[in-house]
């Protein structure tokens, strides 16, 4: 059996709803949940963001817009609350000392028209995005690194090709894991 590389995983991007950095943040709810519809049990979970020149540039994740409902999170989302010792009490304390998380589901229609993609720092840092033609080793490694759940996938070119999902990665592994269970005479069940 020949080698899979990230192509052979990839979801083709036209399967994603592509939005612009100034779509609000109502259009990019709205247009993910009909996606999600029409595309039923495997419909996904993030939108494709694209900058001026209609280039695909970053993804907005289901947390990502979970985030953008509070607006204070944009000053302290880049913390890395773990890293500096922050438990769960702590942050608790923090969230209620900056009034996050007190009432915003209650302005929530009056807010989501207002908020922009573009305004919610949806980035990603370079580890979030591969290469067709990579070993699903090194996706496997840059997803760890970067603690993503997903990888835009490029061409050679810089031509968007899709996204690489956990899912579909750890699909992929437990096939293989089948694949020596067999080989190795196992049942499945423990010995």
């Amino acid at each position: 059996m020949a080698e899979k590389i990230v192509r052979d995983l990839t979801v083709p991007g036209e399967e994603y709803v592509f939005l612009s950095r100034e779509s609000s943040l109502m259009d990019a709810i709205i247009k993910l949940r009909q996606r999600q519809r029409d595309l039923g049990p495997k419909g996904h979970t993030s939108i494709i963001v694209t900058d001026e020149a209609g280039k695909a540039v970053s993804m907005l994740t289901m947390f990502d817009i979970m985030r953008g409902l509070e607006s204070q999170y944009q000053e302290l989302h880049q913390l890395d609350w773990d890293r500096y010792g922050i438990g769960e009490e702590k942050l608790e304390r923090l969230f209620s000392d900056h009034g996050l998380w007190v009432k915003p589901l209650e302005d929530l229609c009056s807010r989501m028209g207002r908020v922009k993609i573009g305004d919610m720092s949806v980035d990603r840092c370079t580890e979030d995005t591969i290469s067709a033609e990579s070993t699903l080793n090194q996706a496997i490694r840059k997803m760890i690194q970067c603690r993503a759940h997903n990888l835009m996938v490029f061409e050679k070119n810089e031509k968007f090709l899709g996204v690489l999902r956990t899912v579909d990665l750890f699909n992929f592994v437990c096939s293989l894991v089948e694949q020596c269970s067999i080989q190795q005479g196992h049942s499945g069940g423990e010995s």
